[in-house]
């Protein structure tokens, strides 16, 4: 989730705070995707594909060409697509999780000299438009979970997301980085260390391997789904990545559908529901 963190930070770490402790709780509540039917099982779907559409752009915007925001979020379904299963996705992430979280402390570090503790007050900035999918996303941890339907501990996501944007406002003032498609990286441009004049290229590695755990972790939700529908396993993996990409050609994303309210719907309340109705069902 660092990746989408990163993209969000041009909305204050003061909109990251509030957002975090209206919808980070949410995702807390118990729930279970396993019972629910089929024609739901398909809106979840939807609602999955629609996600991955207005969160995966961002991913071109540290390469360059203008069809980059395109290109990069395909390449990156595509290579998803071809590790095949769900354990090959989990060992990757695994290794390349330490990866990124090396990149990301040594652009903190970098970052934390050049605060100024003055742009660092509270601004009424409008919330960035993915910034609510973003703490709706952990969420979806509960298609993984067969006993325990509780998502478990998301504070993190909030603390980094809260830190993350301090950096860039502490560093960019809030009245930048508010007007930045990538407000994290312009940030980082700016970072220097002795010899090395530009971390271009470190900031660009981190975020793209982040971008790449958070593409596994979307098409493999949206697999999960399907396969709940009914959907044999082979089809629902390159039917969510053949989706998705065709929706990014198209200029779904562009649309900007704001899906909140829907995905709140079908990504809380609904599993919520379920989760009670099978805990009636044991208790009987």
């Amino acid at each position: 989730m660092m990746a989408p963190l990163a993209h969000a930070t041009g909305a204050g770490w003061f909109s990251i705070a509030l957002a975090a402790g209206v919808f980070l709780p949410l995702t807390l509540l118990p729930g279970s995707f396993e019972s629910i039917n089929t024609p739901l099982a398909w809106l979840e779907w939807i609602s999955v594909i629609l996600a991955g559409c207005m969160l995966l752009p961002a991913s071109g915007n540290y390469w360059p060409g203008t069809a980059s925001e395109i290109v990069v979020p395909i390449t990156l379904l595509v290579l998803v697509g071809l590790t095949e299963n769900v354990r090959r996705c989990a060992n990757v992430a695994g290794v390349l999780c330490w990866i990124i979280g090396g990149l990301f402390l040594f652009i903190v570090y970098m970052g934390i000299q050049g605060i100024h503790v003055e742009w660092l007050k509270p601004n009424p900035i409008p919330w960035e438009p993915t910034l609510i999918l973003t703490m709706l996303m952990p969420r979806l941890s509960i298609l993984w979970k067969k006993e325990e339907k509780t998502t478990g501990s998301t504070g993190w996501l909030g603390a980094v997301g809260i830190a993350l944007a301090i950096l860039v406002q502490g560093n960019l003032s809030a009245a930048v980085a508010s007007q930045e498609n990538a407000p994290f990286y312009l940030m980082a441009r700016s970072l220097r260390m002795g010899s090395l004049s530009r971390l271009e290229p470190v900031v660009s590695l981190a975020l793209t391997l982040s971008w790449f755990c958070f593409a596994m972790y979307i098409t493999m939700s949206g697999k999960k789904m399907l396969e709940i529908a009914g959907v044999k396993e082979k089809w629902a993996l390159w039917g969510t990545v053949g989706t998705m990409c065709t929706a990014l050609l198209i200029g779904l994303a562009d649309k900007r559908y704001f899906v909140q309210i829907p995905v709140t719907i079908l990504w809380v309340v609904i599993p919520f529901f379920y989760a009670k109705k099978e805990m009636k069902k044991i208790e009987k």
